[in-house]
């Protein structure tokens, strides 16, 4: 029917043609100009697709050919050039991303080991030059030691003599400015603490 040539019991519908020989045997339809080469044949019911061969049950997909007896076995794929080659594959959900081998959940990421969550590098987190070790922080070269800050200590009598000279040159009275800083007054007798 219309220009199709009914050829030895098989229909070549849609105007193609069963050309050199070739021939849709067991019901399998050459579709698209795709023909069944070499005794190949689309088996159940995979096609042959843009030049794909399906060989023994396996999809050779997007020009991806399964050449040397290389193949992509056991529903692994070989995309993009990259090889299950050795033995190697990607199994239990982990990826082997651009070398980088995802293995237990941890992600080898920019040669930093994301171990647990934690960047493990020797063991500190190294930020910024900073180094938080058992909890103790070494910020802009203070160090706070187990909630202790150490700073420069002042001996109370250069302190008190120090505070006597500034109310001095303030013109303020020694009295008040103890007094509203909580201190007793200066000893003009002596520099020692009262």
């Amino acid at each position: 029917l219309e220009g199709k040539l009914a050829l030895e019991g098989k229909v070549a519908l849609e105007g193609k043609l069963a050309l050199e020989g070739k021939v849709a045997l067991e019901g399998k339809l050459a579709l698209e100009g795709k023909l069944a080469l070499e005794g190949k044949v689309a088996l159940e019911g995979k096609l042959a697709l843009e030049g794909k061969l399906a060989l023994e049950g396996k999809l050779a997909l997007e020009g991806k050919l399964a050449l040397e007896g290389k193949v992509a076995l056991e529903g692994k794929l070989a995309l993009e050039g990259k090889l299950a080659l050795e033995g190697k594959v990607a199994l239990e959900g982990k990826l082997a991303l651009e070398g980088k081998l995802a293995l237990e959940g941890k992600v080898a990421l920019e040669g930093k080991l994301a171990l647990e969550g934690k960047l493990a590098l020797e063991g500190k987190l190294a930020l910024e030059g900073k180094v938080a070790l058992e909890g103790k922080v070494a910020l802009e070269g203070k160090v706070a030691l187990e909630g202790k800050v150490a700073r420069s200590l002042v001996h109370p009598c250069t302190f008190n003599t120090w505070l006597h000279t500034l109310t001095s040159h303030l013109n303020v009275s020694n009295q008040v400015t103890h007094s509203e800083l909580g201190l007793r007054p200066l000893d003009p007798s002596t520099t020692r603490v009262q």
